[in-house]
C-alpha cells in the first residue's frame, strides 16, 4: 500500500512539473507568450478550490479506492490531449481544463487518505514514507522533460505521462490500493489483507471553528503561492540567465 501511494505522486503532479521546462519549447513553436502557457497553473489552481471538497465528500462516501481508479483511468486521455494541443492557444487550455477536474480524483491527498485509514501504528511514518512520491516526480519530472523533448519532441512528454498512468499506475492502484472502506465491504479482502484503523477525529463543523485548522490552511496557501510559482518559473529564467535547458531542469 504505501509503495503504491509512492509512485501515486508520480500520477498528477509531473503535468504541473513538466511545465516549466517547456515554457521556452512551446514560446518557440507556436508563439505563445509566457503568461498563455502558466494559465495551466490558474487552472490547476481554480479547479482544485472548487471541485476538491466535492472529491473529499466523495472519499467520506465511497472511500479513495473509486475516486483514485476513475481519476487515473481518464488521466491518461487528459496527457494525450495536451500532447495534441497547439497551434490554437484555445486547445491547450480546453486540455488542461478537462486533465485538471479528472486530476482531482488523483491527486495526493487521495492516495493519503486511503493510507490514514489503513494504519493503526506508524501512521505518521506510512505518510512520510508515501510523501517521498511527490518529491521523486518534482525532482525527476524536469530532467525527463528535458530529455524526452530533446530526443523526440515535446508532446512526447505528455504521450510518456499518458503510458506511465495507464500501464503501471492505474494497474498498481487497481490491484493492491484498498482503503477501509473497501475492506468493510468484502471480509475476505479484508482478512487477507489488512487491519482496518479505527479513524478519530473532528468533525466538519469542529474542524471549521478550530484555529488550527485554519492556521493550517494559512501555512499551505503561503507554502503553495511561493514554491509552486517558482517552481514553473525557475527554469525559464535559470534559462535566460545563461543555463541550458537540462542544467536548468537539474
Amino acid at each position: 500500500m504505501v509503495v503504491t501511494c509512492v509512485l501515486g505522486g508520480l500520477a498528477v503532479l509531473p503535468a504541473f512539473g513538466a511545465l516549466g521546462a517547456l515554457i521556452p519549447v512551446l514560446h518557440q513553436d507556436f508563439g505563445w507568450t509566457r503568461t498563455q502557457i502558466t494559465t495551466a497553473n490558474a487552472i490547476l489552481t481554480i479547479t482544485t478550490i472548487f471541485l476538491f471538497p466535492a472529491t473529499g465528500r466523495a472519499i467520506d462516501r465511497w472511500g479513495a479506492r473509486r475516486p483514485l481508479l476513475l481519476g487515473l483511468g481518464l488521466l491518461p486521455i487528459g496527457y494525450v490531449l495536451l500532447g495534441l494541443s497547439g497551434p490554437q492557444i484555445w486547445t491547450w487550455i480546453a486540455a488542461w481544463v478537462f486533465t485538471a477536474v479528472v486530476g482531482q480524483m488523483a491527486q495526493p491527498p487521495v492516495w493519503a487518505a486511503g493510507l490514514v485509514s489503513r494504519f493503526t501504528k506508524a501512521r505518521g511514518l506510512a505518510l512520510g514514507v508515501a510523501g517521498c512520491g511527490v518529491a521523486v516526480g518534482y525532482s525527476l519530472i524536469p530532467v525527463f522533460t528535458v530529455s524526452m523533448t530533446e530526443r523526440f519532441g515535446w508532446r512526447s512528454v505528455y504521450f510518456g505521462l499518458a503510458a506511465l498512468t495507464a500501464f503501471v499506475l492505474l494497474p498498481l492502484a487497481f490491484a493492491l490500493f484498498y482503503d477501509a472502506s473497501d475492506l468493510s465491504r468484502t471480509p475476505k479482502k479484508a482478512r487477507s489483507i489488512a487491519p482496518i484503523a479505527d479513524l478519530d477525529g473532528l468533525t466538519m463543523r469542529e474542524a471549521l471553528r478550530s484555529i488550527r485548522y485554519w492556521q493550517l490552511v494559512g501555512i499551505l496557501v503561503l507554502t503553495g503561492g511561493s514554491v509552486g510559482f517558482l517552481f514553473v518559473h525557475l527554469q525559464p529564467i535559470l534559462r535566460g540567465m545563461g543555463l541550458s535547458a537540462l542544467q536548468s531542469a537539474r
